[in-house]
């Protein structure tokens, strides 16, 4: 009976936990990246949204991690145009980019995240 409830508290531990190590692994991959520029980007994005992300918006930016730094410069600078299971985490990493401290605002102009 003791190892019942053992097994069912760490069951409940972990699915409680889930989200804040995604965050801290999300974390990690974003400022592991070979490009200075890159992880310049991801560090501004992981600052300002780390708070308000999602299980969905979490698996967004990790299956963009798995492409290649270049191409992820690119899609984020607009160089070359990103596909289209991308867009969602290529439009909240320029959202970061481009807001200013804490309330998210831009010379006046509230941004939401998409």
């Amino acid at each position: 009976m003791p190892n019942d409830v053992l097994n069912w508290n760490i069951a409940l531990g972990a699915a409680t936990s889930i989200l804040p190590l995604r965050n801290r692994r999300l974390k990690v991959r974003c400022r592991a990246r070979g490009t200075k520029e890159l992880c310049v980007l991801l560090d501004r994005f992981l600052s300002r949204f780390e708070g308000e992300l999602d299980e969905v918006a979490i698996e967004e930016i990790e299956e963009l991690l798995l492409e290649s730094d270049d191409d992820i410069l690119s899609w984020v600078c607009r160089v070359d145009t990103g596909p289209e299971r991308h867009e969602n985490a290529l439009e909240r990493i320029r959202l970061a980019s481009f807001l200013t401290g804490r309330d998210g605002e831009l010379h006046g102009i509230r941004r939401e995240l998409p």
